[in-house]
């Protein structure tokens, strides 16, 4: 036990803040409004006799105003108080907390403090340009209109927020080492954590010095670096330490596995329907046997991890879980962190996860396409469905946390269109059924470059900063949209140029030491390449194809001209207050049938907190809340 504390507090040693986390907090009984009012005089009184600081306050003040008055035209309905504008003001409420502190200045000196609030002001800044223009236009043509617009705008300059973000790196920098993650509440200790590794492993951890875990400063150096320039073989080393054997042993979750059955199931590719690699089109080669049947990297059957609690399940509905990872990374055993702790509350009814091929070992749309086989094989009541789960599913609701979100919303296209073909051909309506009701968590219904107010977190979240997003991007798309732009020399697919890790000088058995915790931690050698934005010779120019590639609602799904066929079906969002994608959320929640969607925000939690039930009570709890609520619908879906 001695030991245990022992590592545990070395662990934990570099992990908290100069401030009382607890008093980052909003106050949900009183309205936002008057809570801005009540932290800006109280900044205004501890910095009094600090014009700098003064100016800054006044101007974050003034734009707060501005952007109140923006937030609640936003808004889903009256019940629902969320979107990026929201979270923009809560952040600012929060971090007004904090700065009111009059002993903060002397614990980590004035510059902090200015650099902060230079964030904070470009935030506010970058947020007023999304809709102000359009809506002082409609004010001036017609009073009485009513303003109905888009959380999402491609009006601004992408290329010119990227290029703000890189100049802010030393303000960043004092960022991430004085207040990262501090709007998290009690959950920001977990993410330090996390964010400490992701940020000493970026740098090679074989050269990791014991200076680097404990310096806050050095720390915050590297994790700025990784922020900006991390790249997808990074991103893909980092986002599976749940895969991790040394990580898998030492968590609840791995015991709880014993406590029920896990089965690799393999569905058979079907033929028949085949989603287009360039239109939002998908083809019917039984009507066209000229369509070729497309060469595809993938193997010819399609695994998935069957969690279940009881072998002959008296209800026969199925949960249909598409796993996260930002199409790169992660699998079924990644996520039964949290699964195996579901299918227990679930009791009757299994979850079935699809592994489907990750990026950039395949491009889109080959994981559409496994997932469309996987599920066209649950419904087609082929006999060995019924050998495979013991039991052919009745009702199947799907299931999905970021990248599986948007793969779930995606999946509803691509059935609205199997389903008119199939109506137009009269065939036998019994061997099709959309899902009963579909289950997104935190999930990107637009990957375009189309920028909303809450996308502005990809700017301070050193979980999924804006340069992350743009590196799935290109794992995921076809190479010949990136390629053509890049130098030469600088190729990924050339070993030329890459930095490989050296060891540092040192003993033998240190070396051999690392060795071991590689074979442990299964670390791989992260070559230490520019990502594709910050290599390319003409940056604008890939943009500009890349998003014209992903206006496919294939891939943005929130991009569909309508959803009408198929908005019928009960959609339930957990959106998240602190997360990039919360608008995406709150614009799609718009478009579906208002008696069948219902949008639950949930606060203080990261982006894949699904991923963190083993290290944080808050995040477990919020993961019980929400199977909770998946029990009780799944209970009344009708079919």
């Amino acid at each position: 036990m001695a030991l245990n504390s022992y590592l545990w507090n070395f662990i934990q040693s570099p992990v908290g803040y100069s401030f009382d986390i607890e008093k980052a907090c909003i106050d949900k009984d009183r309205p936002i409004e008057e809570q801005l009012h009540e932290v800006f005089h109280s900044m205004k009184e501890t910095y009094a006799d600090d014009e700098e600081l003064i100016a800054y306050i006044d101007r974050i003040k003034e734009d707060s105003e501005l952007i109140y008055i923006q937030a609640v035209l936003f808004d889903f309905d009256e019940q629902t108080q969320g979107n990026g504008y929201w979270t923009l003001l809560i952040i600012m409420i929060k971090f007004g907390r904090i700065l009111s502190d009059p002993d903060l200045k002397k614990k980590i000196g004035r510059l902090p403090l200015l650099h902060l609030m230079q964030i904070m002001t470009e935030g506010l800044k970058v947020g007023l340009q999304l809709h102000t223009p359009k809506l002082e236009s409609l004010k001036s043509n017609d009073s009485n209109e009513k303003i109905n617009l888009s959380l999402f705008t491609d009006e601004m300059d992408f290329e010119g927020i990227l290029d703000l973000i890189q100049s802010l790196k030393v303000p960043m920098t004092s960022f991430y080492e004085h207040f990262n993650f501090c709007w998290l509440g009690t959950m920001s200790k977990v993410m330090q954590l996390f964010t400490n590794f992701m940020a000493i492993y970026s740098t090679q951890w074989k050269s990791f010095k014991i200076y680097n875990w404990f310096s806050t400063k050095a720390r915050a150096q590297m994790f700025t670096n990784m922020v900006l320039n991390v790249n997808v073989d990074c991103l893909q080393s980092m986002w599976n330490i749940t895969d991790f054997p040394l990580v898998r042993v030492f968590t609840p979750s791995f015991w709880n596995r014993f406590l029920i059955e896990t089965i690799n199931i393999y569905s058979p590719r079907q033929q028949r329907w085949i989603i287009d690699a360039t239109k939002p089109i998908v083809h019917d080669r039984q009507a066209d046997p000229n369509i070729p049947y497309p060469v595809m990297k993938s193997k010819s059957s399609v695994r998935g991890l069957l969690f279940r609690y009881r072998h002959n399940p008296k209800n026969k509905s199925l949960m249909f879980h598409l796993h996260g990872g930002g199409f790169i990374s992660q699998s079924p055993e990644s996520h039964a962190c949290y699964l195996v702790k579901w299918v227990r509350k679930l009791d009757d009814i299994p979850i079935l996860s699809i592994d489907y091929t990750l990026s950039p070992q395949v491009i889109f749309p080959e994981a559409l396409q496994e997932i469309l086989d996987v599920y066209l094989w649950l419904i087609s009541k082929d006999p060995e469905v019924e050998k495979a789960l013991g039991f052919l599913p009745e009702k199947i609701v799907f299931c999905g946390d970021s990248a599986g979100g948007n793969f779930s919303m995606a999946m509803m296209l691509i059935l609205n269109q199997i389903q008119k073909k199939m109506a137009e051909s009269d065939e036998d309506k019994q061997t099709f059924r959309y899902p009963n009701g579909l289950f997104l968590f935190y999930a990107p219904l637009v990957v375009a470059t189309m920028v909303s107010p809450s996308r502005i977190l990809t700017s301070i979240d050193g979980l999924i900063p804006l340069g992350t997003l743009l590196n799935c991007l290109g794992a995921y798309l076809p190479n010949e949209i990136f390629e053509d732009n890049l130098p030469e020399d600088e190729n990924t697919d050339d070993v030329q140029g890459k930095e490989t890790v050296a060891y540092q000088v040192g003993g033998y058995f240190v070396h051999k030491l690392k060795d071991a915790l590689s074979y442990l931690l299964q670390l791989k050698v992260v070559y230490r390449i520019k990502p594709w934005y910050r290599r390319t010779g003409n940056l604008k120019k890939c943009l500009a194809r890349m998003n014209a590639f992903v206006q496919n609602p294939f891939i943005s799904p929130l991009l569909a001209e309508s959803v009408e066929d198929f908005n019928h079906i009960p959609l339930y969002l957990y959106p998240l207050t602190f997360d990039a994608f919360l608008d995406d959320s709150i614009e799609m929640a718009k478009r579906w049938q208002k008696d069948k969607v219902k949008v639950e925000i949930l606060d203080d939690l990261p982006h894949g907190f699904l991923n963190f039930v083993d290290f944080d009570y808050k995040a477990r709890k919020a993961s019980y809340k929400c199977i909770d609520r998946i029990k009780e619908i799944l209970q009344h879906i009708d079919d």
